[in-house]
């Protein structure tokens, strides 16, 4: 089973996490070749950008209301404002701001040639290659006992740029030569220099820092002190990259730093309000409120023009709980099924803007809405309230669509507390995941209780989580004494798991038989397997208990379907279509 991680920052960043810094050096003749033809591209840019502020991203027809054509041009301008800042960018450069900026064109205008041909373009030029660091002369050397000499008297006064530059000299006069002392020495000259460069207060050397830091790890492997913060650096870099164009990913990828890393802070602060001001100024006022939930906790809510524009928000939200543009409608169908009552929030992926969404279904009227872009929620009966994470802080998801913040923290699998005073969720450090149970009310620092995935809190207090304390498999724990730790059932494999309202019994999605299926457990140790054909994932319990609905491709395309909880009786409700990339990572809830 693949590792689960963050999709919104590995679906933004499939290469070298590196690879998107500002800092990154280009191809020069692509790039002088690129920029030689821009000018034709920017001029027809320019005339599509007139357009766009001439006919507008919907136009206004007769008999609108005024609330309805001032909401179109909030939108018309954003949508001028970003392509103007992706010619901008570009001219001056920065690629990689220019590619996000005309991307969001392209979310909402999918049509616009000129966005695209600008995105296209702002790739191209992007060939980005480590930053090498600064050449230092040194005397040439040529006998190799002096150079081992030299190397030894540069070890010696700590002349790390000396070490480096003789090793260079003993590997081109010697390539045959594995000297281990010589690559000793090599080693912790490029670490020490590396850590040094990473550590630069205004920031100017962290690449060629990382660069020192790769060349020793293929020397020999990096202790973890080292290689957590080269990847803190590599992180932090990435972050940057994105500042000012792509907001959520900025967040995403801050939210992996501890909090007082360089200006983590106060870039955390700037991305989540300039992400709230970004989703107002399209209308989608439910997640403008998230954002802005998550800026006022960055101040210690202590920000009055700041929650005047959360309630602002909020109250638009409450007109429009969907967040969607006036003229737009939410794809997919769904089925009358039999006896369905109560609401679920899923996740499905949006062709249009080419990301994953958080929606709702009302079985009241068989309706279809977006909440936005969180992911992963886990409902909690005696709340009555789903847990999402998103934008780096984690939300509640109520019975009507309303949002609201919960915990300032951010992390995956997010889950609440029976008494809704704690949240349980999962953060990655070095590449391995910890699950942290923190106060909702951030009275008390988060702690970590056990390594581990898919925290799901139960009706008694224990949680339920992958792990492998001893044996992998779904083990039960109780928060307030982490040594107390059951085993329930014995695969890596067994994932996503949920709790049955009488919290006896748990379902959840393993490919034990070779495909992944439905399974549930209940305490005793018995199983039952619930599904087969197919794939399926994301199970999920009604409030009652009688049935279980589930994701699954078993008649060739994605859908959601509901079945009794013996497995019997399965019956498609909600079409999802070709694409559904977070089956195997998200969950689903089920609310009365």
């Amino acid at each position: 089973m693949p590792n689960p991680v963050d999709k919104r920052v590995n679906t933004v960043d499939p290469k070298s996490p590196r690879s998107n810094s500002i800092q990154a050096n280009k191809s020069p003749r692509k790039a002088s070749n690129v920029l030689r033809s821009l000018g034709a591209l920017l001029l027809f840019g320019l005339l599509m950008a007139g357009m766009i502020a001439g006919a507008g991203f919907m136009g206004a027809r007769t008999g609108q209301s005024e609330q309805r054509v001032h909401g179109e041009a909030t939108v018309r301008a954003y949508l001028v404002e970003q392509y103007e800042k992706c010619i901008e960018t570009l001219r001056k450069g920065n690629a990689v701001l220019a590619e996000a900026h005309c991307a969001e064109v392209v979310k909402l205008q999918p049509d616009n040639l000129a966005a695209i041909n600008l995105v296209a373009t702002a790739r191209f030029v992007q060939t980005p290659t480590a930053a090498p660091p600064t050449a230092t002369p040194r005397p040439i050397a040529t006998d190799k006992n002096e150079l081992l000499r030299l190397i030894q008297q540069a070890v010696t006064s700590e002349d790390w740029d000396g070490v480096i530059a003789f090793t260079d000299q003993l590997s081109a006069e010697y390539p045959n030569e594995q000297n281990v002392d010589a690559q000793d020495a090599r080693y912790l000259a490029l670490t020490t220099r590396g850590l040094a460069r990473l550590r630069t207060a205004d920031g100017s050397q962290i690449e060629s820092g990382i660069y020192d830091l790769d060349q020793a790890e293929a020397i020999q492997p990096l202790s973890g002190a080292l290689s957590g913060e080269r990847q803190a650096a590599i992180n932090y870099q990435t972050a940057l990259s994105y500042f000012g164009a792509d907001w959520e990913t900025t967040i995403a990828l801050l939210g992996k730093l501890r909090s007082g890393y360089r200006d983590v802070g106060e870039k955390l602060y700037e991305a989540n309000l300039q992400a709230g001001e970004a989703y107002s100024a399209t209308q989608k006022f439910c997640q403008a409120e998230i954002f802005y939930t998550s800026a006022i906790s960055l101040t210690g809510g202590n920000s009055a023009k700041l929650e005047t524009k959360r309630n602002d928000a909020r109250a638009q939200c409450l007109l429009n709980p969907a967040g969607v543009i006036s003229g737009t409608s939410v794809p997919g169908s769904a089925f009358n099924v039999a006896g369905m009552s109560g609401k679920l929030i899923y996740t499905a992926f949006d062709a249009g803007t080419g990301t994953n969404q958080l929606r709702f279904f009302n079985s009241a009227n068989n309706s279809l809405s977006v909440l936005g872009g969180s992911t992963q929620p886990a409902y909690q009966p005696s709340l009555g309230l789903a847990a999402v994470n998103g934008g780096g802080a984690i939300y509640g998801v109520n019975a009507n669509g309303s949002i609201g913040a919960l915990a300032s923290v951010g992390g995956l699998w997010p889950s609440i507390s029976p008494d809704g005073a704690r949240v349980a969720y999962v953060l990655y450090d070095n590449g391995s995941p910890y699950i942290y149970v923190a106060r909702v009310d951030g009275a008390t620092a988060p702690i970590s209780i056990t390594k581990g995935t898919w925290p799901v809190w139960g009706p008694s207090g224990r949680i339920a989580f992958q792990g492998c304390p001893e044996r992998c498999g779904i083990q039960l724990i109780n928060p307030d004494a982490p040594s107390e730790i059951t085993q329930l059932t014995s695969s890596a494999n067994d994932i996503n798991m949920q709790w049955s309202p009488s919290g006896n019994e748990l379902v959840y999605a393993s490919n034990y038989s070779g495909a992944w299926a439905i399974y549930r457990v209940n305490l005793s140790n018995q199983f039952f397997q619930l599904t087969s054909g197919g794939d399926a994932g994301s199970p999920t319990f009604s409030p009652d208990g009688a049935r279980i609905a589930f994701a699954s491709n078993r008649e060739g395309s994605w859908a959601i379907y509901v079945m009794s909880a013996d497995g019997s009786n399965a019956q498609k409700l909600i079409d999802l279509g070709p694409n559904h990339s977070s089956w195997q990572n998200d969950r689903m809830a089920w609310l009365p």
